[in-house]
């Protein structure tokens, strides 16, 4: 080595990318248990004959928890800063938009296709076991209804280059024409004109995402900590207001699908606070310790989300398999017994995660090159509609489940082979399914 070559990073902050910010790492996979939670606490099973149902529906201690603990608008926060870092990356290696979209639909679709398949299969050998129809159908409901994340997830990331475009023109202007978008279709929707409130699916959720990419550029220092935190004061005051005097549920979760004004201002709220935090949340991503988090929770990621669903299946299974009982579901034998519905279910987490996957990586197998951008967009979209096909039927009847999995499927090896438009003038940036953004 010559004495003019630079020292070796010596900590992994040193060693992280230019541009990454692990407090960004750091708020995601701190999220990600509550999500977890989240849902296994809303799967409850009982009743004669049993059914599975939403526990904490109608729950006005909880409803009011969720102006804490609804974490989604962090995750498009987190995912709008990583995938605008990851597009300004790739064009500067000289890769384009087709590029681009291949490699986030692979990220998302490739690993959902594999638990979505687990799910069906496991469904498929309880029906031929004999389990209750409708009870699997009511299980079924509860376990897609998670995947709302994903088809909404990568259509926000299609979006990027074109928003990352629009945003370095204009940022105010495209920030304030979605949050315009919102309100108008919020409006709309309260006036009697429902159908179109799915429109905010994509208006809020881009507001998210393109306030994420802020997180990069500067915005937040320019802003500093007190105009901050007037907005935090002022988003949680305004949802008060439209609780109070709109009409409007104070439960985040009645408010999520399709999202409404509440949801853009606790977007808002958790994207200034996060932005406060951000310096004391950089000094704690220096010790190791808190490395040690983002490696774990950071790299499996994407396999927790997927895959505690199809942990809930199994324990209710085994549950059913050893005739032990289902209490009533948001009783006080219920929630008594909720520690080892938990426990349970990180010990299988924990096994399911420890599985090692480097020898069946199947993102490895996709030809390396560029997608003409038009395949790229039609093969996630498919991907994504296959996916939304399971979200809106559950995994029964199995006919319409198996629908969606091959629709799923077909876009995948769409994506893995490149199409038919292939050119191999550069490497394909391969990625692994579970470091991708999750929520």
């Amino acid at each position: 080595m010559s004495a003019a070559a630079s020292p070796a990073p010596t900590s992994p902050s040193e060693r992280m990318p230019a541009g990454r910010d692990l407090s960004v790492d750091l708020a995601r996979a701190l999220c990600l248990p509550f999500v977890v939670l989240l849902h296994a606490l809303q799967m409850g099973v009982g009743g004669d004959p049993l059914r599975a149902s939403n526990a904490l529906a109608d729950n006005e201690v909880l409803a009011w928890g969720t102006w804490a603990f609804m974490i989604m608008p962090t995750f498009f926060i987190a995912g709008g800063f990583a995938n605008t870092l990851s597009w300004r990356r790739m064009r500067e290696r000289g890769e384009g938009w087709g590029d681009y979209i291949r490699s986030r639909a692979l990220r998302l679709l490739l690993p959902t296709a594999l638990a979505i398949a687990a799910i069906f299969a496991c469904t498929a050998a309880l029906t031929a076991g004999g389990m209750d129809a409708e009870l699997l159908r009511t299980v079924g409901v509860r376990l897609a209804e998670p995947l709302w994340f994903i088809p909404i997830y990568a259509a926000c990331s299609f979006c990027i280059p074109l928003m990352t475009r629009l945003y370095d023109r204009s940022p105010a202007g495209v920030l304030v024409t979605l949050v315009g978008v919102t309100a108008v279709v919020d409006a709309a929707v309260r006036l009697g004109l429902p159908w179109l409130a799915p429109l905010n699916w994509l208006a809020v959720w881009l507001v998210a995402q393109q306030l994420g990419a802020t997180l990069g550029d500067g915005t937040t220092q320019r802003l500093g900590p007190v105009r901050l935190g007037l907005v935090a004061a002022g988003s949680y005051t305004g949802m008060l207001a439209l609780w109070h005097f709109g009409g409007y549920s104070n439960d985040m979760l009645d408010n999520l699908n399709p999202p409404t004004l509440m949801i853009l201002g606790l977007t808002l709220a958790q994207w200034s606070t996060f932005a406060l935090a951000q310096p004391a949340l950089r000094k704690l991503m220096q010790r190791p310790s808190m490395l040690a988090v983002i490696a774990v929770l950071g790299m499996r990621g994407m396999r927790l989300y997927l895959w505690h669903t199809f942990a809930m299946l199994v324990l209710i299974a085994a549950q059913l398999v050893l005739g032990l009982p289902f209490p009533e579901p948001g009783s006080g034998e219920w929630w008594s017994t909720r520690w080892l519905w938990l426990a349970s279910l990180i010990v299988l987490l924990v096994v399911i995660c420890c599985i090692p996957t480097r020898g069946v990586d199947l993102s490895k197998t996709a030809r390396r090159g560029h997608m003409h951008p038009a395949e790229a967009v039609v093969a996630g979209i498919m991907g994504a509609a296959g996916v939304a096909v399971v979200l809106l039927g559950g995994y029964l009847p199995l006919g319409r489940a198996a629908i969606g999995l091959g629709m799923l499927a077909g876009a995948v090896t769409w994506l893995l082979s490149g199409g038919l438009a292939f050119t191999a003038a550069s490497p394909f940036t391969r990625t692994s399914g579970d470091a991708a953004s999750t929520p």
